[in-house]
């Protein structure tokens, strides 16, 4: 039979499980047994040699048999001192089993509470993982793109004209690591860092001009680009390029140690932008005024070339034209200056241009430079597009009688100047002079006149005859002249000048 608490097997005429010790029902028919094998005996053994048998489940040893006989062998059963098995006592605590209550089911709002606990805490290891790998980082490493700046120069902010330095802010590294002792290394390992910078033009997308210059600012670590003619639509393009030979490579790592920071030294090109830089600083471009002088000098044909075969001269003619509410006046006899007025005609500013050539070297046709001093008038919007001009030295034109006849009042100014010596002076005739090719002058004009004497009433009659003419916007020039000799009579004074002798003359009076 079994137990019908454990599923012991249990032996016949026991009255309790010796596994478990349940008690046994009383009204349980008793299970036949499962016959057990009997070891085999050697006949040719000795008599009194014991024989051990083995059940297959019990290790049970059992007397040895005399006659040889099989005999039953019951298994034993486990010592327990709960109870004996031989005599059947009943133990005097037998095991009872108790059921444990049944678990109240969770409520739906503390599953919940769960789920979202559980999600909270994951959101927060992704934002410490976050913060570990890219916010820590970089309170170490040093990128000089974080740092660039850009400083518009204050004398020149108007559109398509403005300047500005591009810099890395060495300072600001500072001022944020300041409380590291050895921070003032950055100077030396920024020079080994090149900035260059170029504006990107909005209408066209061409650069422009470039100044890339290395100041002596702090060791010469700071490395500064003026660029040119910027606009606020404008881009400006900065690249930075670290050394790379094997020396700067130590030293770098040097300093970086040295002041344990370490800096970001991969090369990059990168944009900026000008309306942004612009904002940030609270700039506005004004409007400038844009001159173009030597293209106006051009279409007027005020550069001239003047003089004689022998003595050519380049002259600029003088000139004035109003520009936005300024007017711009030139005078070649206040030594070439440009003066700029504005509308109430106030003087503001004033530049000088440089056109002159050696007399030797005008050649008609031949190249050569105009330029002034001044980009910029300053503290004003002016602006000229060019300050220096290549332009092609004009032909000669030789004087004529013509052209001399429609000078008549400088030839008459020039006269006066000439005889301020003399009283009561009057101007008799005027004689344009024509040279040949083997003449020693290529031409000349001849003034006669008469004059009293200051010594009494007499009347006395001369010339003056001005040789290598030319004409220039106020005045007449010339190489050289003859003040002729006085005579008390027009016919014989007439005579004795060899300029009108040697010469085709016209009268042009």
């Amino acid at each position: 039979m079994f137990c019908e608490k454990c599923g012991n097997e249990i032996i016949e005429g026991n009255k309790f499980c010796t596994k478990c010790g349940a008690p046994v029902p009383a009204n349980e028919q008793p299970a036949q047994a499962p016959a057990a094998e009997t070891p085999v005996v050697d006949n040719q053994a000795p008599a009194n040699t014991e024989v051990v048998t083995e059940p297959v489940s019990q290790e049970v040893q059992t007397p040895a048999v005399e006659n040889a006989q099989q005999q039953p062998v019951i298994p034993t059963a486990p010592q327990n001192p709960a109870y004996n098995v031989n005599n059947q006592t009943i133990p005097t605590a037998p095991v009872t089993s108790v059921s444990k209550p049944p678990k109240k089911p969770m409520s739906k709002k503390a599953k919940m509470a769960i789920i979202f606990s559980s999600i909270g805490a994951g959101i927060l290891a992704i934002i410490l993982v976050v913060l570990f790998f890219l916010i820590i980082p970089k309170a170490t490493k040093i990128d000089p793109k974080d740092y660039i700046k850009v400083d518009f120069d204050e004398s020149n902010r108007y559109e398509g004209q403005a300047a500005a330095i591009v810099s890395i802010d060495y300072e600001e590294i500072i001022d944020k690591y300041s409380k590291n002792p050895n921070i003032y290394k950055v100077y030396d390992i920024l020079e080994h860092c090149d900035l260059s910078a170029k504006v990107i033009k909005a209408d066209d997308a061409t650069p422009n001009s470039i100044d890339t210059t290395k100041y002596d600012y702090y060791y010469d670590t700071s490395i500064n680009c003026k660029v040119y003619n910027i606009s606020s639509g404008d881009t400006i393009e900065v690249t930075l390029t670290w050394d790379k030979d094997q020396d700067s490579l130590n030293e770098i790592k040097r300093y970086e140690k040295n002041a344990k920071i370490s800096f970001d030294k991969s090369d990059k090109t990168f944009n900026i932008s000008v309306e942004k830089e612009l904002e940030k600083d609270l700039i506005t471009l004004e409007e400038s005024v844009d001159v173009d002088l030597f293209g106006y000098i051009k279409n007027h044909a005020l550069l001239k070339t003047v003089g004689t075969k022998s003595n050519l001269s380049l002259v600029l003619s003088d000139f004035t034209f109003d520009q936005g509410n300024y007017t711009f006046t030139f005078s070649a006899d206040d030594y070439n200056k440009l003066k700029i007025t504005d509308s109430d005609n106030n003087e503001v500013g004033y530049t000088y241009i440089n056109y002159y050539v050696d007399s030797d070297k005008v050649k008609p046709g031949e190249n050569t430079d105009i330029s002034i001093y001044d980009e910029n008038i300053s503290g004003t919007n002016i602006f000229f597009s060019e300050t220096k001009k290549t332009v092609v030295i004009p032909d000669y034109v030789p004087l004529t009688a013509d052209k001399a006849k429609e000078n008549l009042s400088m030839i008459k100014k020039k006269f006066e100047d000439s005889t301020t010596y003399c009283d009561d002076v009057k101007i008799l005739d005027i004689y344009f002079l024509e040279g040949t090719k083997d003449s020693k002058y290529e031409n000349g004009i001849c003034v006669t006149y008469s004059y009293k004497s200051s010594f009494g009433d007499s009347t006395y009659y001369n010339s003056i005859t001005y040789l290598d003419t030319y004409f220039t916007d106020k005045e007449l020039k010339y190489q050289t002249y003859d003040s002729g000799w006085s005579s008390s009579k027009k016919a014989e004074m007439e005579k004795d000048n060899k300029w009108l002798s040697d010469y085709k003359n016209t009268k042009i009076n």
